[in-house]
C-alpha cells in the first residue's frame, strides 16, 4: 500500500490524541501546583523551625537568668530564719534596755 492510499486517523483516534495531550498538560499543571505548594509548605516549615530554635534559645537564656538572679525556696527559708533570729535578738536587747531604763527610773 502506498502512503497516499493509507487511511488517516479516525476522528475518534484524533479525539483520544487531543485528550491525551490536554490531560498531560493538566497533569503538568497539577504537578507544578503541587510543587509550588510544596515550596510554600517548605518555607512555612523552615519558618516554624527557625522560630522554634529562637524560642529554645530564649528559654535557655531565661533559665540562665533565673539561675543567676533568683534564689531557691530552701535558700529563701534560710534567709527568713536568719532574719527572724536577728529580729528576735534585737527585740530581746530592746526589752533588756527598756527594763534597765524602767529600773533606773524606779530607783
Amino acid at each position: 500500500m502506498s502512503p497516499d492510499l493509507m487511511p488517516g486517523p479516525s476522528w475518534q483516534a484524533l479525539g483520544v490524541i487531543v485528550t491525551a495531550i490536554l490531560g498531560a498538560g493538566t497533569i503538568v499543571s497539577a504537578v507544578t501546583a503541587i510543587l509550588g505548594a510544596g515550596t510554600i509548605v517548605s518555607a512555612f516549615v523552615i519558618r516554624l523551625w527557625t522560630r522554634l530554635n529562637e524560642m529554645d534559645k530564649e528559654h535557655n537564656d531565661f533559665r540562665v537568668d533565673v539561675a543567676r538572679n533568683y534564689v531557691t525556696a530552701e535558700a529563701l527559708m534560710q534567709v527568713e530564719q536568719r532574719l527572724v533570729g536577728a529580729i528576735n535578738r534585737m527585740a530581746d536587747r530592746l526589752e533588756r534596755a527598756l527594763d534597765r531604763q524602767n529600773r533606773h527610773h524606779e530607783a
